[in-house]
């Protein structure tokens, strides 16, 4: 999941593990996000967002019926460093926006 948002993501995401935490956010499923970090670039040193711990708790019964909607979500510990630059670019949004397709060099219009 996470190799994914990096190849879809201007900016690099970091996770230093998971786990279920069945009653964090009661009654709901939960699983427990430790260490979460977001960079706006691969070179970034500074996150824009980190996380001690991001609980996501979701309902085990739609889970199994194929359906995935998050319910309830709980941070404990974190900071946000969001910056906005000049013509009012914010970081947090420049760095999640997809990355652009490269364009296909070996087709060439005629």
């Amino acid at each position: 999941m996470i190799a994914e948002l990096g190849r879809q993501l201007k900016g690099r995401t970091e996770l230093a593990k998971f786990h279920v935490a069945p009653f964090a956010n009661f009654p709901y499923i939960s699983v427990d996000l430790e260490g979460l970090q977001f960079f706006g670039s691969a070179t970034d040193t500074l996150p824009i967002y980190r996380f001690q711990d991001l609980y996501v708790g979701f309902d085990v019964a739609e889970w199994m019926r194929g359906k995935l909607n998050i319910k309830q979500l709980r941070v404990e510990g974190g900071e946000w460093n969001i910056v906005i630059e000049q013509a009012a670019r914010i970081n947090l949004l420049e760095a999640k926006n997809p990355k652009k397709k490269e364009a296909d060099s070996s087709k060439t219009a005629i």
